[in-house]
Order: structure tokens, then C-alpha cells, then sequence
């Protein structure tokens, strides 16, 4: 059963397993391979074993995209989507915790081409 992340941190809490501590170490294959028994997922795709995929489905999901995955290179990017209070940011507030979801795309779309055309200049 799927559980949210949040509630994958409260197990493991719960069971007794605390955060990996020493940062040093925390992208060595066998701390990211211990992330999932504390609610998070590991961002390295070489501890994705058979072993690791039958016990952490979920997880193996994430990491197999990781080979798929993207980041567009704009000038823009941080203002559109990482800074507090940027137009992605604004729009998914609208859309996910507000339940505007049609208002939440229209006004995201035009605060991210705002953006853009900022950037562009």
C-alpha cells in the first residue's frame, strides 16, 4: 500500500530509526540506500538492485525516471519555479490548497510568461 512520505517518516520514527547524521556520508550508496526506511528517497540510481526494487517499489519508480529526467537551463528558471512566491509556486498553492484549479492555471500561465518575458527583456 502506498503510504505519503510524510506518513513514511512517521513509521519509520515510530519504529525507532532516526536520520542518517553524518552529511559527509549521506550520498554514499549505503546511507541512500537506507533513505526509504526513513521516509525519504535515495537520489543515487546505483543502489536500485533487484533486492532494492522488491523492497522499496515506490522508490524504484523514482529512480528508474532519474535516467528520463530534465532540467530546462533558463535564465528564468529559478524566478518561474524556486524562489518563494514564484509563479509555479503560486499557481500550485492556488490549484492544490485552494481548490482553484482552472483560476490557479490562468493566473500561473501569465506569471510564468510574465516571467519570461522579463527575462527576455
Amino acid at each position: 500500500m502506498f503510504k505519503p512520505r510524510r506518513r513514511r517518516r512517521q513509521d519509520a520514527q515510530a519504529a525507532g530509526h532516526t536520520q542518517v547524521q553524518d552529511h559527509g556520508a549521506a550520498l554514499e550508496p549505503q546511507q541512500q540506500a537506507q533513505y526509504p526506511t526513513l521516509g525519504d528517497t535515495p537520489v543515487r540510481s546505483d543502489v536500485l538492485t533487484p533486492a532494492f526494487a522488491a523492497k522499496f517499489p515506490y522508490d524504484a519508480v523514482a529512480l528508474k525516471a532519474l535516467a528520463k529526467g530534465s532540467v530546462e537551463y533558463t535564465l528564468a528558471y529559478d524566478a518561474v519555479f524556486n524562489e518563494p512566491g514564484s509563479p509555479w509556486f503560486k499557481m500550485f498553492e492556488d490549484a492544490v490548497y485552494n481548490g482553484n484549479l482552472n483560476a490557479g492555471i490562468q493566473e500561473g500561465q501569465s506569471g510564468i510568461q510574465s516571467t519570461l518575458d522579463t527575462v527576455k527583456g
